[in-house]
């Protein structure tokens, strides 16, 4: 909401305000305003998240954590539980230990509710269709103790087998999804960047030439509109809309739905609408507030499904080659929707009366680019992928009761 404010109202305030930036270094430089203050606001950020950012490490002491809790836990013959008062003291908050009745000859005693995924140990090896690993009522204890040793090669997320422990990902902490995943956030850098950069420049540009001939003003309180809507989106909307389709079909959706927002601010400048004040303006305001739905939609799914396709031990390399990737589009798309974009308003008008079109078609074509890359990414990305143990090559909490995981427990 602030930053279109600050480009659209500051910039050239020798100008605007001739009593107060006159004959002032402001009158050379007419966009040194808005720059100095965004300057500030990085500057001010940036000492602010030294000061009182918290360092990422906790969440591995956090996770630490719960791998003693679930060293902490001890089966009895009855199926209860026994914890003394000093293991009492290593469960974290999130671990609640319950006990659970008999079923199919397995007893099950004690459930992580927060990200834990079911595993068990069948010492006999009964069940191998299942994928799945029984502990007994008559086991021994050195039996039980397997199943720190052991994990299941699927787990089973909304009635579907996901094999998460591809060796790619076992040994490296990252496959080939994470790389799909990563080109999917460059591609959407490449496109977001590009739309952003030209849509000002579309707007200032004159009617005569199929702009819309709008001032800095006009064009900053259009930027503003979207801001204040991103608000109200992303608190009320996007969550609903993410528990609806997921990480993966939210990310396709709306790579399929940006081809068509993108098509809908050319409109305003068609002779039928161009003219008329009030069609102009809804035009246009629709397009921004749909392109500022669909980008934040895109932006957090891809996110996530970067994250998820990874192991935390290497999600900061993950998350710095993807950066990198997408920075690389960033500084490529304005060179590339420019060209675009100058080329088309070479065209005569009178053979392409729509010429205006044409970059815009060509983030259109991007997004469905993005569309048919992301359409290669597994649905196992919903969720994070389980966790192993660095120092005892085990596996760690991975997830919490999601959808199908309802009723699941720990056994041991």
């Amino acid at each position: 909401v602030l930053a279109p404010a600050i480009g659209g109202f500051l910039q050239q305030p020798a100008s605007t305000w001739p009593a107060v930036f006159g004959n002032t270094v402001f009158g050379t430089y007419p966009f040194l305003l808005p720059m100095l203050c965004a300057a500030f606001l990085t500057f001010t950020g940036g000492v602010l998240g030294f000061l009182y950012a918290p360092e990422t490490a906790s969440q591995w002491r956090r996770m630490e954590k719960r791998r003693l809790a679930k060293e902490a836990t001890r089966v009895t013959g009855a199926g209860g539980v026994e914890i003394d008062d000093e293991e009492k003291k290593l469960l974290p908050a999130e671990v609640e230990m319950t006990e659970r009745s008999e079923r199919d000859g397995c007893v099950s005693v004690a459930q992580v509710v927060s990200h834990v995924d079911c595993e068990w140990i069948d010492p006999e090896g009964e069940d191998p269709s299942l994928g799945e690993k029984k502990l007994n009522r008559g086991d021994d204890a050195a039996t039980r103790l397997k199943l720190r040793r052991e994990i299941s090669s699927s787990s089973r997320i909304d009635g579907t087998d996901r094999d998460l422990k591809t060796e790619a990902l076992h040994t490296n902490g990252w496959n080939r999804d994470t790389a799909t995943a990563a080109s999917c956030y460059a591609l959407l850098a490449f496109i977001a960047i590009g739309y952003d950069e030209i849509l000002p420049v579309y707007a200032k540009t004159s009617q005569g030439m199929g702009g819309l001939g709008f001032n800095p003003a006009q064009i900053g309180t259009v930027l503003i509109v979207g801001g204040v809507f991103l608000i109200g989106f992303q608190l009320a909307v996007f969550p609903k809309l993410l528990k609806l389709l997921g990480v993966v079909n939210g990310l396709r959706v709306a790579a399929l739905a940006f081809a068509l927002v993108s098509l809908v601010a050319p409109i305003a400048s068609v002779a039928g609408v161009v003219k008329h004040a009030t069609l102009k303006w809804f035009v246009l305001l629709l397009s921004q507030i749909a392109k500022i739905a669909t980008l934040a939609v895109l932006f957090t799914t891809v996110i996530m499904a970067v994250n998820n396709s990874c192991l935390n031990k290497v999600k900061a390399r993950v998350n710095g080659a993807a950066t990198t990737l997408a920075a690389a589009a960033r500084i490529a798309s304005p060179i590339a929707h420019g060209v675009v974009y100058s080329a088309s308003l070479k065209l005569r008008q009178s053979q392409y009366p729509y010429r205006q079109f044409f970059v815009f078609l060509f983030v259109s074509a991007s997004s469905v680019v993005l569309f048919l890359v992301a359409s290669r990414l597994p649905k196992k990305l919903d969720q994070p992928p389980p966790e192993e143990n660095e120092n005892e090559n085990e596996p760690t909490a991975g997830r919490g009761t999601g959808p199908g995981n309802d009723g699941e427990s720990l056994s041991r």
